[in-house]
């Protein structure tokens, strides 16, 4: 496992127990003052994907004891909506739970959206844990 393990690293995913905390090196708009990210980090870029090809099939070879995918670990995962959602409908069908945090005010029509991949992960019997959390100022 310790070889996967470095693998998955190398790419910017970390096992750690029975979860997957993905980094995808997008830079963060919001610059909160308590913000750790850059002082790990120095790759951070902008106008890329959240997950890379690489990444996604990385996650869609996980070990069976993986059983929950984090995402937004490095910076605001629902900066691009459009992708952030198409990133969950990708993730929905690994049969894994799934958490997301933000700190964005997200409309009701996007929140729908995201409730679509609720359902989908409900089916398969997985969930999707979204947490917001406080502002940054």
């Amino acid at each position: 496992m310790d070889f996967e393990k470095n693998i998955y690293e190398q790419h910017g995913l970390k096992i750690d127990r029975d979860r997957v905390l993905t980094y995808s090196q997008l830079s963060c708009p919001l610059e909160c003052r308590y913000c750790f990210v850059n002082d790990l980090n120095f790759n951070q870029k902008r106008n890329t994907t959240y997950l890379t090809q690489e990444q996604l099939l990385l996650l869609e070879k996980l070990p069976g004891e993986i059983k929950t995918i984090m995402l937004g670990c490095d910076t605001e995962f629902f900066q691009s909506k459009e992708d952030s959602l198409d990133a969950l409908r990708k993730l929905a069908g690994l049969k894994k739970d799934i958490s997301v945090i933000t700190k964005l005010n997200l409309s009701r029509s996007f929140i729908a959206e995201i409730k679509k991949v609720a359902d989908i992960l409900a089916r398969n019997e997985n969930i999707l844990v979204f947490s917001v959390s406080l502002p940054y100022d």
